[in-house]
C-alpha cells in the first residue's frame, strides 16, 4: 500500500461522497505517474494498470461496504452497531434520505446488489462476495 493512501483516504469509509473527486484523484495519478516515471501524459488507465490501483472513488466505496460489514457483523450491543440500527431506522422510515446507511444501500444498489434492510437474509450473499 502506498503513503498517499495513509492522507487521502483517512476514514474515507465515513466520508465518502457519491462523486468522485479531481483533485484527490488527480493528487494520486501525479503520485503515481512520478513513481512509474512516466509522462504526464500518460493515459490514467495505464497506471492504475501498472500499479494495480482503482480510482479513489472505487477504493472508498469499497472500504465503506467493508466498514458497513463489520458493523453488521459486530455484537448486538455495541455503541456502533446502536448507531448503525438507528441509520436503518432513519433510513426504513424515510426521515431522511442523506445520512450514511442511505449511502451505503446506494452504492449497493449501483452495483447491482439487492439489500433489503428488513430481510437479513441476503447479507450472506454479499458477505461472500467480500471474501
Amino acid at each position: 500500500m502506498l503513503n498517499e493512501d495513509n492522507y487521502i483516504e483517512y476514514n474515507s469509509e465515513i466520508w465518502t461522497t457519491e462523486k468522485s473527486m479531481p483533485e484527490l484523484e488527480n493528487l494520486q495519478l501525479g503520485y503515481l505517474k512520478n513513481i512509474l516515471g512516466v509522462r504526464k501524459q500518460t493515459p490514467s488507465l495505464a497506471v492504475y494498470g501498472e500499479t494495480g490501483r482503482f480510482p479513489l472513488h472505487v477504493r472508498q466505496k469499497i472500504r465503506m461496504v467493508n466498514y458497513w460489514i463489520r458493523l453488521e457483523r459486530a455484537p448486538d450491543d455495541s455503541l456502533l452497531k446502536k448507531c448503525l440500527n438507528l441509520q436503518k431506522g432513519i433510513y426504513r422510515n424515510a426521515v431522511n434520505g442523506n445520512n450514511w446507511f442511505n449511502k451505503v444501500c446506494h452504492v449497493l444498489n449501483s452495483c447491482n446488489i439487492e439489500y433489503d434492510i428488513s430481510n437479513l437474509s441476503n447479507l450472506t450473499r454479499i458477505l461472500s462476495l467480500t471474501q
